[in-house]
């Protein structure tokens, strides 16, 4: 789903992550992969400044390895929810990762103090007002016991072999944390894994064993600005670029160091993991103008939710257009600041935001009971207002439960939309609505206006129903009786 903007998305999109068109088409030219140079010339002024500081990390970390290698799990009961989060953030400088995700200084925070000394009215410098902004640590759920792990900042490694024991390291600790909670809380205590740009690979790899170890998925999986994996990252994101060098040394290609690393990486879990999350506790965000993993360029973040999709994990897709690798986060932040729930850990997201929802059959067939109560002569007019409410919103930046509508009067040809931008319209107006008696075509629209609210609620109610859950949504084991009641009821 594609996320309206704030003032805070409008500001920063303004100045901090413009692109020209030039640049745009740069980020989604497949063949231009790897080249760094090009990325980094199209970064916004936030992604250069954070760029420079996590390059002058990967410079300090390839002279001392082993503090390149530290990393240090942070505890914080936000409430007394029986849940465990478990949170792998971005490369974090080793000096300090021994203090609290909640302490300063810290990458955002320290770009805010970064961007200019200019006055800000009744705040004094931005250096001063810093202790007013959110940090990183706002981006990151705050239920239950939540696990922070920072560093390693050698996730950026300069050896098959170094990235290969940071994964193995990351994940016996925070196995060990999931163990831990579980002894204390029962095995029904819900765990959830949330990862930020190099961190995804860890998180996706903790995933994946978690749900071996459970016997069934963690209950939510977020990932903000995932790849296929650290092994094609290196390559592809300019600030490690010295990393990079260091791998080509050694006789290296994106290709061969992937597979080298392929055990660790995202895309080796998404292809082998048996009980991974799916559809609404499955969540990926990213920016489309990322320049650190640029989102179309191979192995970034459109190829992971291609592949997860191909798995049939139905990922729930965010969006936030033209933001990059450090406004989206940004966004994140500030949202959260105000009380507002970006990564839908409150209220889940909707099932009509997952397109997978729209060739499932327990949702084709709630979609055929609901307009089922409906004549044929009634139906146009819930094309009309559709186009009417929606004006020249693109169908599929709808509000998910007015696109769910459009979607079935779509299917079954009450509408058309245009081959470009897919604007709706009814489909030949003149037959189906214009010739209707006029003077029952009113009523017959102010009938459909009277129950359009009602349909929408109960599109609205079957997102909160925990009993209904569509097929890509369900383990092997949930999704076995329930198919085989369906193949009775078609033979009986």
């Amino acid at each position: 789903m594609k996320m309206a903007e704030s003032f805070f998305t409008r500001h920063t999109k303004e100045r901090f992550s413009g692109k020209t068109k030039e640049q745009t088409e740069l980020l989604r030219r497949r063949e231009l992969a790897y080249d760094t140079a090009a990325l980094e010339e199209a970064a916004g002024p936030l992604e250069k400044i954070a760029g420079q500081q996590l390059r002058k990390v990967v410079e300090k970390g390839l002279e001392d390895p082993e503090s390149y290698e530290r990393f240090v799990p942070h505890f914080e009961q936000c409430t007394d929810a029986p849940v465990l989060t478990l949170v792998f953030g971005s490369l974090d400088d080793p000096a300090y990762i021994d203090q609290s995700p909640n302490e300063r200084p810290e990458l955002l925070t320290t770009l805010y103090q970064s961007v200019v000394e200019k006055k800000v009215p009744k705040l004094g410098t931005l250096a001063q007002a810093a202790f007013t902004l959110p940090i990183m640590s706002d981006m990151y759920p705050a239920e239950g016991l939540r696990c922070t792990f920072r560093g390693p900042a050698a996730r950026a490694a300069s050896s098959a072999e170094q990235l290969n024991r940071m994964g193995q390291a990351v994940l016996e600790g925070a196995l060990e944390v999931a163990e831990n909670f579980l002894e204390i809380h029962g095995p029904d205590a819900k765990i959830n894994v949330w990862g930020f740009s190099a961190g995804t690979q860890d998180a996706m790899f903790v995933t994946r064993f978690l749900g071996d170890m459970l016997g069934r998925p963690v209950d939510d999986c977020t990932l903000v600005s995932p790849g296929l994996g650290m092994g094609l990252g290196i390559f592809a994101a300019w600030p490690v670029n010295l990393a990079a060098d260091k791998l080509r040394e050694k006789g290296f290609t994106p290709q061969s160091f992937h597979e080298a690393t392929y055990k660790y990486s995202q895309e080796a879990q998404l292809k082998e993991g048996k009980n991974n999350p799916r559809g609404r506790n499955f969540k990926v965000i990213y920016g489309t103008s990322d320049t650190i993993i640029p989102p179309f360029q191979p192995g970034g973040t459109i190829d992971f939710i291609n592949l997860a999709r191909k798995q049939g994990l139905a990922p729930t897709v965010i969006e936030y257009k033209g933001l990059d690798h450090i406004t989206m986060p940004g966004e994140l932040m500030w949202q959260k600041a105000y009380g507002n729930d970006p990564t839908f850990e409150r209220n889940r997201p909707s099932l009509w935001s997952i397109p997978e929802t729209y060739s499932d059959p327990l949702c084709i067939r709630k979609l055929d009971d609901i307009f089922s109560r409906f004549s044929a002569e009634e139906l146009p007019f819930f094309a009309e207002l559709v186009s009417e409410r929606n004006g020249m919103t693109i169908m599929d930046d709808m509000e998910p439960h007015m696109h769910a509508i459009a979607d079935w009067l779509v299917k079954h040809e009450i509408c058309n939309v245009a081959t470009g931008p897919r604007y709706l319209w009814v489909r030949n107006k003149e037959d189906l609505v214009d010739k209707i008696d006029p003077s029952i075509k009113s009523f017959r629209k102010q009938i459909v206006a009277h129950e359009l609210p009602r349909v929408l609620r109960e599109l609205s109610a079957i997102d909160h129903d925990e009993s209904f859950k569509p097929l890509y949504e369900m383990t092997q084991e949930e999704k076995r009786p329930k198919l085989i009641s369906e193949a009775n009821s078609q033979t009986g």
